[in-house]
């Protein structure tokens, strides 16, 4: 009885080694699969317009980065859907995005879908930052500065990024992407940017720069 069971415990681990292995085996293919559809713009298209940076994103310093996987009609070249993988976190750089990709035009019978990174970017100081990050708020009340920071005179900033509920305006969670070193001051950008509130259905995720 036990030798039987002790066989089938280590039939079980044989099973659960080649699904194991197969499954590493397959990330890494869908890995090298997607890495291999970004395409080689001037080896496989005629056509490639880059997408115009919104008048509206430009006037408000708007910033974000996208993906987006394109299909092909093989024998036109014609692109004939486009979808977003991953949002830039705007609306409006994600309907850029798409009105120029569907645009493209690649050589018939090369290749019938592909992947694009894009990002739309304009520098700029950390006040013109902030402000493109409360473009589309409702509230957004500032983080307080630590009385005992500001009394030894204290400096340092951070950069956080703002998940947002599109159908309620709500922040869902605050996730710090560059810690200011001093806790106090994390933890007053976080307190004060989970209050924040924007107007439903503009933005997804809010990357927001703060100094004290």
């Amino acid at each position: 009885m036990r030798l039987a069971i002790a066989r089938a415990d280590a039939m079980r681990l044989k099973v659960f080694d080649l699904t194991l292995a197969t499954f590493i085996a397959l990330s890494c293919f869908l890995q090298a699969d997607d890495a291999a559809r970004v395409p080689d713009v001037a080896r496989y298209f005629t056509y490639a317009p880059k997408p115009e940076y919104p008048e509206l994103a430009r006037e408000t310093h708007l910033e974000g980065s996208g993906r987006f996987e394109g299909f092909i009609d093989l024998k036109t070249g014609a692109v004939t859907k486009v979808l977003v993988v991953q949002s830039t976190g705007y609306r409006v750089f994600d309907t850029a995005a798409i009105a120029s990709i569907r645009r493209w035009q690649a050589k018939p019978d090369t290749i019938e879908t592909f992947y694009v990174p894009l990002t739309f970017s304009m520098g700029g100081s950390v006040e013109a930052q902030l402000r493109a990050a409360r473009a589309h708020t409702t509230y957004a009340p500032a983080p307080v500065y630590p009385y005992a920071m500001w009394r030894y005179g204290v400096h340092s900033g951070g950069r956080y990024q703002l998940t947002v509920d599109p159908e309620t305006g709500t922040v869902g969670a605050v996730k710090v992407l560059a810690a200011s070193r001093v806790l106090s001051f994390d933890q007053s950008c976080v307190k004060a940017f989970r209050q924040w509130r924007f107007v439903p259905h503009t933005v997804t995720t809010v990357r927001v720069p703060f100094s004290f």
